[in-house]
């Protein structure tokens, strides 16, 4: 279990054994209060089940996953409307390098620099067309002359 799934479960164990505490000390609580407070114990038995069966990660194996989860977010990916690729070039390659080195893992092929740019830099540049002459009626709208 990661480290921050570990810290969210032991926080949801202790807030829903005493929210079903609290239901169950209520002298005035109905059937589906006491119904609500045994599934919260229910609940909670069985995070603590999960959190004894997952071994506290050591020290490494939390610097790993935080890598592995590094690494993850600087793939490169290509925008999916204006198809710009992002996280390529020279210095994410060797980013993603440096992750995967110390993973161990082999090599990721180098993306090297943009091979294409973004459609709308290809625009030309034109001024903006004049202002349209201001609507008068002409004889045109004279419907009863």
């Amino acid at each position: 279990m990661r480290p921050d799934c570990r810290r969210w479960t032991e926080r949801m164990i202790a807030q829903w054994s005493a929210r079903a505490a609290a239901l169950q000390e209520d002298p005035e609580a109905s059937a589906a209060t006491l119904l609500r407070a045994a599934c919260l114990e229910d609940l909670v038995r069985d995070l603590r089940r999960r959190l004894a069966a997952s071994p506290e990660p050591t020290a490494e194996e939390a610097l790993r996953a935080e890598w592995r989860a590094a690494l993850a977010v600087i793939q490169p990916y290509r925008h999916p409307a204006y198809g710009i690729m992002f996280n390529q070039g020279e210095i994410m390659d060797r980013l993603r390098w440096r992750y995967e080195d110390r993973l161990g893992l082999p090599r990721s092929a180098a993306t090297g620099r943009w091979q294409s740019r973004p459609k709308w830099a290809n625009a030309p540049i034109a001024p903006p067309a004049a202002d349209p002459a201001p609507f008068t009626a002409g004889p045109q709208m004279d419907m009863f002359g």
